[in-house]
């Protein structure tokens, strides 16, 4: 019996022994499996980046395809939108496109040409195009996004200050502000139209403007995209759409000005003529109207305006001696005008009796014959008087001028 039931012993001993033996086998092949999917998990995460790094280089696309694609699938900007940008703000907007290498060394003279109308349009396009991805890309950053948002929906000193400071980051793109703060200022019956006369005569000379006269599509060289690469004719219409546009609204502000200097109100002119000085004195742009502007006050009822007109054209002579002629040309055919007042007519002959010139500058010869001339037809025409002019006189019987006519007095007699 104790051998049996040791036999039993034995023979389960075994069963037992070949089922721990079967479990072991199987827990080995489940962590053999553990192990292997942990290493194909392994090897497929190592085995991705070395795809991407496998993958062909993508050629940087050129602003065209940025501005037609700017975003990928899942709303993103691509790096090369980013660089495509980068170059348009640039603190001076006039350089941008002036690039060393093969296209600087060109001549233009050399380069290729194309209708006025079709450059004309390609650069709206282009400027359109990349002022949608310039967006896009800005819409991503929460300053400027904050800011966009007060310059629609602040105080009118907020939508100022912001308008201001989105155009300072990027001029070329920033169109739309520019046109919003020159709508602003047209309002002079408002108060914050001063504010954004302000604000725009900051940005014409501080960062819009540069120091030479800006030109029109009719004055550009209607260059033609060949010859040149994508990005470099993208550069070049952008800046010449903005510059095209930036010169009708330089020409609008000073109508703004000129419209604020015939005011009733004594602060709008005076306001005027000192914006107008400060923009002659640091620009050359427009300066025939602006300073058409300050000589035209010299007919001005209030003695203040006219006498301030006056002052601020002795500054402007003092900082730039070049312009004696230039004025003195101006006040001469201000008072050829017709029908301008005698005070008026003593204000500009005061004005030019107070020149300063010299001897040692050779273009004050000049500019003293003109006054001598001046001056002389001004004395000959204070001699001969005032011209009278005859009366017209109407045919007889029509009751005008000296023939007869029936008038009241017949009519009474008749009855």
């Amino acid at each position: 019996m104790g051998g049996a039931g040791g036999g039993g012993k034995g023979k389960a001993g075994g069963k037992d022994g070949k089922a721990g033996g079967k479990g072991a086998k199987n827990r080995e092949d489940k962590g053999s499996g553990k192990g292997k999917a942990s290493k194909d998990a392994s090897g497929a995460k190592s085995e991705a980046p070395k795809k991407v790094e496998k993958a062909p280089p993508v050629s940087e696309p050129g602003p065209d395809a940025d501005a037609e694609g700017p975003e990928d699938g899942e709303g993103k900007v691509t790096r090369a939108l980013v660089e495509a940008l980068r170059a348009f703000s640039a603190p001076h907007w006039w350089l941008i496109g002036r690039k060393e290498g093969k296209e600087a060394d060109m001549p233009i003279a050399a380069r290729k040409r194309m209708k006025p109308e079709e450059f004309q349009q390609k650069c709206s396009e282009r400027h359109a195009q990349m002022r949608k991805v310039y967006e896009s890309t800005m819409m991503q950053d929460s300053e400027q996004r904050w800011l966009r948002k007060v310059s629609s929906e602040g105080t009118a000193g907020d939508k100022v200050a912001s308008m201001t400071m989105l155009i300072q980051v990027c001029p070329v793109f920033a169109t739309g502000y520019i046109k919003a703060l020159l709508t602003m200022a047209g309002k002079t019956s408002r108060s914050d139209s001063m504010m954004a006369l302000d604000s725009l005569k900051e940005l014409f000379t501080g960062t819009l403007l540069p120091d030479r006269k800006l030109k029109t599509f009719n004055q550009m060289d209607p260059i033609s995209p060949k010859g040149l690469s994508k990005i470099a004719f993208t550069e070049l219409s952008v800046v010449a759409f903005f510059e095209d546009f930036l010169k009708t609204c330089f020409a609008g502000f000073v109508h703004v000005l000129s419209e604020a200097a015939h005011s009733s109100v004594t602060f709008f002119k005076t306001k005027s003529m000192r914006t107008a000085f400060e923009l002659l004195s640091t620009k050359p742009e427009q300066e025939r109207a602006l300073l058409g502007l300050l000589v035209n006050k010299f007919g001005d009822h209030a003695s203040k305006v006219s006498s301030n007109a006056s002052f601020h054209i002795k500054k402007l002579v003092e900082a730039h001696p070049g312009m004696k002629g230039i004025v003195s040309k101006e006040v001469e055919i201000f008072l050829a005008r017709p029908n301008i007042t005698t005070k008026s007519q003593y204000c500009a002959v005061l004005h030019l009796s107070e020149m300063v010139l010299s001897r040692k500058v050779p273009q004050d010869g000049e500019v003293a014959a003109l006054l001598v001339r001046i001056f002389v037809a001004r004395l000959e025409a204070a001699l001969r008087g005032p011209v009278k002019k005859p009366k017209v006189k109407g045919p007889k019987g029509s009751g005008k001028g000296g023939g007869k006519g029936k008038g009241k007095k017949g009519k009474g007699k008749g009855k």
